[in-house]
């Protein structure tokens, strides 16, 4: 059965060649009459183009996303971050992007611990590299940066990067402790209690 990407094989450029082969020899036939075995030389021309037509090449699919390297999204977050960082920024908006900073930073920090979540690579690298430029430019543009909506929305923004950090950061650090423990039992298996005997 075919999938979604394949034609199924009656309408598949091999078949049109082959029967387009036959319907030749059939005609030269008519025409000039081949001989009684017409149909044999009509069937094999119709096998040499099924057989012979190169099959179409596959689509390619198309590369992922880059996932970046840690410390060049440290440069794109430090640099994205910076104006938020003026004097001229409400209060919560300066306090909520530093305590986002280190959060996302610590992740950044463990980044090799992420190699078998590639989702989760991806997703920090589209938040540092796109959305979070995207935010702050977006709340720059605002007349009043001051005004409670804007500051609520950007807050509420940052705000769910940080939560999202945050689960990481204890997803990595409960995974290095099951294994620290696993680790530890394995020793006292081997060793015994480490009770100096």
């Amino acid at each position: 059965m075919p999938t979604s990407d394949q034609q199924p094989f009656w309408t598949s450029r091999p078949n049109i060649v082959g029967i387009t082969l036959a319907l030749i020899v059939v005609v030269l036939h008519l025409v000039v009459g081949i001989g009684s075995l017409w149909f044999v030389a009509a069937i094999g021309a119709w096998g040499a183009g099924v057989m012979l037509t190169p099959k179409p090449k596959p689509r390619e699919l198309p590369a992922p996303e880059m996932i970046e390297d840690p410390g060049v999204l440290s440069t794109r977050l430090h640099n994205a971050l910076v104006p938020l960082r003026r004097d001229d920024v409400p209060h919560p908006i300066r306090a909520k992007a530093e305590s986002m900073a280190g959060a996302l930073g610590w992740v950044l920090g463990r980044w090799v611990e992420l190699d078998e979540a590639t989702e989760q690579k991806m997703q920090y690298t589209t938040i540092i590299r796109d959305f979070l430029p995207g935010l702050i430019s977006g709340y720059r543009e605002v007349g009043n940066p001051f005004d409670p909506r804007a500051v609520d929305e950007v807050w509420k923004s940052l705000d769910l990067i940080e939560t999202e950090a945050t689960k990481t950061r204890t997803a990595i650090v409960d995974r290095n402790l099951m294994e620290l423990e696993s680790h530890t039992r394995a020793l006292k298996l081997q060793f015994g209690q480490f009770d100096g005997g």
